[in-house]
């Protein structure tokens, strides 16, 4: 898998690391780098530019205990970086609370402020959000949910740690390769489906809702030769700030977020995720974004997947336009229900993996005990790893 292409950027500055000590690669951190326009151990480039909202490259956080490299993403509500943790000597990522709707980075390319007196206490609510999705996610112990690492407060705002591989979204990877076969993107969203069990979960009387699937909060980690889907930004910030604005296009993601997201007084719950995981293996299985549950409210008609994708069966298209359904009633509850409903209705086009009787199995990935067709075993991980790297829809009209 090739690694993330560097980000564009745009009204560029060029900033200095640290001179306390001598420069590290923004990338792989290494610091015994002769002179040269590129990293000599990874081929990054060792001038590092960045867009006037970012940290620069070196800035010391939490007294110290981390080092920022360069920009991993970057969207509304905040930047994501590349850091090091010379404690435990390895790469991190570290993602900076700046919701660009309230709140700016200061002149001194540090501070994040409010934009207004008017916008402090949004802001101030927000922090607390974020903090509490730090813990929250912290809690969750599953491989397919990215770890979160540690959490602070430093430059006016908040930091979450979490866990790096190296890899890719699985918007990147389906831009770049189109449409994903059947068997690849069943295997996925089983996973993806089987993590959002443990999100579910209720925990304290209370359960969590993930608010945001989507191919781009899927991360395709790559670690020791093999792909492991990690599911990503948990959206109780974002929706924090909407509660609070009222601006829904910034809490929500058109064509993945179902009607009752859009709704002030709209009753969510694990369903509301069912609808976006149906939308995330909608585009998967078509290469097509599903229409957005506003306009479909209005008497829009969604495309059944199948004139998008003819190989698709009527059955497994059926599963997939109930997952999809308007009313939240109509879907199935929960995950796991969605998950048997994909199982018994893709039966007949999806081989279950076999496990080799000669070869020693695998070492069991941790992701669930679901023991039906898309068991989330390493089995499945593995059929996902073979399809990911050898199959790609092909091209209509060919062979």
């Amino acid at each position: 898998m090739k690694p993330l292409s560097w980000l564009t950027l745009h009204a560029r500055i060029r900033v200095r690391t640290s001179m306390s000590e001598a420069p590290r690669c923004p990338s792989c951190f290494s610091s015994d780098n002769a002179p040269s326009s590129v990293c000599g151990h990874c081929g990054y480039p060792s001038s590092e530019e960045s867009h006037y909202a970012d940290l620069p490259v070196g800035t010391d956080l939490k007294n110290n205990r981390f080092r920022i490299g360069h920009v991993l993403g970057r969207g509304a509500f905040g930047i994501t970086y590349l850091a090091w943790d010379p404690r435990l000597a390895r790469r991190v990522a570290i993602k900076e609370f700046l919701p660009t709707e309230v709140a700016a980075r200061a002149s001194d390319r540090h501070t994040v402020k409010a934009l207004s007196v008017g916008h402090e206490n949004v802001f101030d609510y927000a922090r607390g959000r974020f903090r509490h999705e730090a813990r929250m996610v912290s809690m969750f112990e599953h491989a397919n949910i990215i770890k979160v690492l540690d959490a602070f407060d430093d430059n006016g705002t908040e930091y979450m740690v979490m866990e790096y591989f190296d890899g890719e979204t699985l918007a990147e990877y389906m831009d770049r390769n189109g449409p994903i076969v059947v068997e690849a993107a069943i295997s996925m969203i089983a996973i993806i489906l089987d993590a959002l069990t443990e999100v579910h979960a209720e925990r304290n009387g209370q359960i969590h809702i993930h608010r945001d699937i989507k191919p781009s909060n899927v991360y395709l980690a790559l670690a020791s030769n093999r792909v492991t889907p990690k599911l990503l930004d948990f959206g109780a910030a974002r929706t924090a700030i909407g509660e609070r604005t009222r601006n829904l296009t910034q809490v929500l993601t058109p064509g993945y977020a179902p009607f009752e997201q859009y709704q002030n007084n709209g009753k969510q719950g694990p369903w509301t995720d069912v609808y976006a995981a149906a939308a995330t293996l909608y585009h998967m299985l078509t290469g097509v974004r599903p229409m957005a549950a506003a306009d479909r409210a209005q008497g829009e008609e969604l495309a059944n997947p199948r004139v998008l994708a003819p190989d698709i069966t009527e059955a497994l298209a059926d599963a997939l336009m109930k997952g999809l359904a308007m009313n939240r009633t109509a879907r199935p509850q929960s995950a796991r229900e969605f998950l048997d409903l994909l199982e018994q209705s893709a039966s007949s086009a999806v081989a279950a993996p076999k496990q080799s009787s000669t070869a020693a199995p695998d070492p069991p990935t941790e992701i669930g005990s679901h023991s039906g067709m898309f068991s989330a075993t390493s089995q499945s991980s593995s059929a996902f790893q073979k399809l990911l790297e050898l199959f790609r829809r092909p091209p209509a009209g060919t062979s």
